[in-house]
């Protein structure tokens, strides 16, 4: 559950991102198959995700993350996008947050990709 990945989250010292968004990557695989959600609400925080990452790798200053870190996160982003998306998006060899973020609207649609865009801009 969610919550359960957000609980073990704040319980350790250091966020193991790797484990988190394997565990989410899990979670919303599972929740897709029983159709218990749409793909635009399983892929919204994989998004938000890979949109701060994309700003922490343009700015070249990983803040909390080192560079190797962004790079493996971007692997298991885009693995996970594959998975979600029942192959409508093709993996990408080199390290390129846009067109990991852009990768989302075969799956969910431009318009809500463009949305999203929109909202994150204004916070």
């Amino acid at each position: 559950d969610l919550l359960n990945v957000e609980q073990s989250m704040m319980s350790s010292n250091r966020i193991d991102v790797h484990s988190a968004l394997s565990n989410y990557l899990s979670y919303a695989l599972a929740r897709r198959d029983k159709q218990q959600f749409t793909l635009a609400e399983l892929c919204l925080p994989l998004y938000l995700v890979s949109e701060q990452l994309r700003e922490d790798y343009e700015e070249n200053e990983p803040v909390q993350l080192s560079w190797e870190d962004i790079e493996l996160v971007h692997d298991l982003l885009q693995e996970g996008l594959v998975e979600l998306s029942n192959g409508k998006v093709k993996p990408n060899a080199s390290i390129n947050f846009k067109k990991l973020t852009s990768s989302f609207k075969p799956v969910v649609g431009t318009k809500v990709v463009n949305k999203w865009r929109r909202n994150r801009a204004e916070l």
